[in-house]
Formats: structure tokens, C-alpha cells, sequence
């Protein structure tokens, strides 16, 4: 991912600035070749404010903030207020998983039935083709991480781990995922329409998905 200020300041044309404007982020294929065998390269371009936004607890973009509660690796930052404010919008995308997985468990689940269930729901909400299996890599590749925010995470949401889920706090919930499944799928495919019109190779980025 690539976070700029404005997206006029990042492209040559306006076509491009547009269109991430309004169906963020904008996303592009690289393809080379390494020792004979084909490499590929995705990556996004988002505004910072979209960027927020997409972590913040009223967003329904779960391929955002479901993304960025997982460990990632700011490898660049212009200043030092960059940087925290890209720690400040990771700590956001941490808190709104959980803050939307746990109505869904019983009181007392621990960190790995969280991030599991949370998995699991984010890929019904996507394209995807990951199961089971692929939630629980994802956990045990960083069991001791998980385990140590969740908490904080808990905290921050407003959630106590051993408090009675309400009924009524459940059914929200699961409406709520509902929701993001129906959107999730459907931004999914506009994203990869994009993709075809907004850069070269967008053909073959979309068979290759």
C-alpha cells in the first residue's frame, strides 16, 4: 500500500485520481521474471483520509481493516508525523476487528477463537478461497502477538472479555457481517472491473486473479 496526502499529487492524468476517489484504493500489477520463473507484484494506491476511514469502527470495508490488523511493515515514511499517524490508523484497524468479532463469541473466548472466527468471517466477505486451514496459519504465525493485543484491543473497544453478550448484541452483529459479505463481494468485483480501464495489464491481472 501506498498512503498519499492527494491523489491529484500522484498521477500524471486526472482519470486515475478519480476514479480512486471514489472506488478506493486503486490497485496495480507487476509482473517480471526471477531465475526464469514468473514474479508477481500487487499494490494499492489510498489517501490517507480513505485510508482512516476504511480502519475506523464504523467502516464495513473489511478487506481494509481485517488487512491491517494482521502484522505489516511500514517500510517508509516521509516524517516522524507520518509515521504515527499510520500507527495511530493500524492501532484503529486492530481495535475495529475485534471490536466486531466478539459480540459473536461467548463470554471468556480467548484471543485465538477471536482472530479465528474474525478470519473466517472477513473471507465470506471477500472473493476468496481461503478456509479453515489458511485462518489457523494465520493465527499460529503470530500466536504470541494476537494474544497480547487482544486485550488491549478489548479495552480500548469498550469490551469486557467476561461480560454477558446480550441477544439483541449478537443479532447486531451478525447483521452487520451480513452486510459486510453483500458489500465486500460487490466492491470486490467493481475493484477488479476498475482494474481492467484504470492500468496497463489490467486483463491479465484480472485473469490472474
Amino acid at each position: 500500500y501506498v498512503v498519499v496526502d492527494r491523489y491529484r499529487d500522484a498521477y500524471p492524468g486526472r482519470l486515475l485520481a478519480l476514479a480512486n476517489r471514489i472506488l478506493p484504493p486503486n490497485v496495480f500489477h507487476v509482473a517480471t521474471r526471477w531465475r526464469g520463473e514468473p514474479v508477481r507484484a500487487k499494490y494499492a494506491v489510498i489517501s490517507m483520509a480513505q485510508f482512516r476511514r476504511g480502519l475506523a469502527r464504523t467502516s464495513f470495508q473489511t478487506s481494509l481493516f481485517a488487512r491491517f490488523a494482521q502484522p505489516c511493515r511500514l517500510v517508509w515514511a516521509r516524517d516522524p508525523q507520518a509515521r504515527a499517524a499510520i500507527g495511530a490508523a493500524l492501532a484503529d484497524a486492530v481495535i475495529t476487528m475485534v471490536a466486531a468479532v466478539a459480540p459473536l463469541l461467548e463470554p471468556g473466548s480467548h484471543a485465538e477463537q477471536l482472530w479465528l472466527r474474525g478470519f473466517r468471517e472477513t473471507y465470506r466477505a471477500e472473493l476468496r478461497t481461503e478456509g479453515a486451514a489458511r485462518a489457523r496459519d494465520l493465527y499460529q504465525s503470530d500466536r504470541e502477538r494476537y494474544e497480547v493485543i487482544t486485550p488491549w484491543a478489548l479495552s480500548a473497544a469498550g469490551i469486557a472479555a467476561s461480560t454477558t453478550r446480550s441477544a439483541y448484541g449478537r443479532r447486531s452483529a451478525q447483521l452487520r457481517w451480513a452486510a459486510r459479505r453483500v458489500l465486500g463481494k460487490l466492491l470486490s468485483v467493481l475493484r477488479l472491473s476498475k482494474s481492467a480501464f484504470t492500468f496497463d495489464g489490467g486483463a491479465d491481472y484480472i485473469l490472474w486473479k
